[in-house]
């Protein structure tokens, strides 16, 4: 501190020139109970100068550096979310696209975007920040009716196919389940669920240190938040 003090203000801006070393860096993360580390590494440092092999490889002392630890923000929050592809890969770009599943009959149906926009007139468009198909569960999805440009806000637990085979079944029973099937009903001349629609999912809730129950709470707060993004939009029957 005293050497800090005693520095001008030029002499605390002026660029430090830095030397390269050979040295191997023995990087750990800080803990106050490990402090111990360089004193054990300096203290046993004759055992590897004691070898040949080992100290033609290591004939410095090694640089002791430490990262620091997780703090609670990093822990809790995170500047990137990521995904993975079908392949494995990671990614932060999330996007909704068909599984490609050779008997899937909504492939064909399925935007495959990385945006959705609401049906209001300033157009807003919104991202989707996770990799879904229609495979994936506890999702979020809108179903958009092309003829009238309305929206459908629903969520499904199961394989979103799944709750599209719901759907698609209380149409052809003639079912009025929600306003999804009352729509396609109310307009059975003109509209065909199995072509006049698409379909995208704009969110999941995949969190797997969560309960099955607190999924479905976030998943229901979820949908009707979303739901008020579009203007028209009907959601799905509690």
């Amino acid at each position: 501190m005293r050497k800090v003090l005693s520095l001008t203000q030029d002499e605390s801006l002026r660029a430090r020139e830095r030397h390269t070393t050979n040295r191997i860096p023995l990087v750990t993360t800080y803990n106050p109970r490990t402090s111990y580390i360089a004193e054990v590494a300096n203290r046993n440092w004759h055992f590897l100068q004691s070898k040949e092999r080992l100290a033609h490889i290591c004939r410095e002392r090694p640089i002791i550096a430490y990262r620091r630890s997780k703090s609670l923000r990093d822990i809790l929050v995170s500047t990137k979310l990521t995904g993975r592809t079908p392949e494995g890969h990671t990614t932060t770009m999330g996007s909704c696209g068909p599984c490609n599943k050779p008997k899937c009959s909504w492939c064909v149906l399925i935007n495959k975007t990385s945006t959705f926009t609401g049906t209001r007139r300033d157009g807003k468009v919104f991202d989707i920040f996770h990799i879904v198909n229609c495979q994936s569960t506890f999702v979020i999805y809108i179903i958009e009716c092309r003829i009238c440009r309305l929206q459908y806000v629903g969520k499904s637990e199961p394989a979103f196919n799944l709750r599209l085979n719901n759907h698609r079944n209380h149409i052809k029973r003639g079912v009025y389940f929600c306003e999804l099937s009352e729509h396609f009903l109310h307009n059975s001349t003109s509209h065909d669920f199995g072509k006049d629609v698409t379909i995208a999912i704009i969110e999941q809730i995949k969190q797997s240190n969560m309960t099955i129950e607190r999924k479905k709470e976030i998943l229901r707060a979820r949908e009707i938040f979303l739901a008020k993004s579009a203007e028209h939009i009907a959601t799905e029957r509690s």
